[in-house]
């Protein structure tokens, strides 16, 4: 009995590093595709974040039972919509900033005080 577990416990890790070998080299280039598009698009720090969000999501992946890889397109999708959902965040406080300080212009010109922006105005 002990020659069977043995066994099926050396079995299992012939198949699972098979398997590996199987799924490294294009879990490797999707990742790298990956990070070459958000290192152009977004630049170096956004893709280094990008790449551990990468990471995270295979991790969180389902492996499958099979000889079948699991889908790392749907890993890069995933770690894309944390990207987007990251950048989005940025580009919204940075909308809801640039809202204050016009807003303070505004304000401020409105009870006669000079406003940044008003002095860039075009003069007649």
């Amino acid at each position: 009995m002990d020659e069977e577990k043995a066994m099926s416990i050396g079995e299992r890790i012939g198949g699972c590093a098979q398997f590996t070998a199987g799924v490294l080299p294009i879990a490797e280039k999707e990742l790298a595709a990956f990070a070459r598009a958000v290192t152009e698009l977004f630049g170096a720090e956004q893709a280094r974040r990008a790449v551990e969000d990468w990471m995270e999501e295979l991790e969180l992946s389902d492996w499958p039972t099979g000889s079948v890889p699991p889908d790392c397109r749907q890993v890069t999708i995933a770690a894309a919509a944390r990207l987007a959902n990251r950048v989005n965040s940025r580009l919204r406080t940075s909308e809801w900033k640039l809202a204050r300080v016009r807003q303070r212009a505004h304000l401020a010109g409105a009870a006669g005080f000079d406003s940044p922006t008003a002095s860039m105005a075009p003069q007649e």
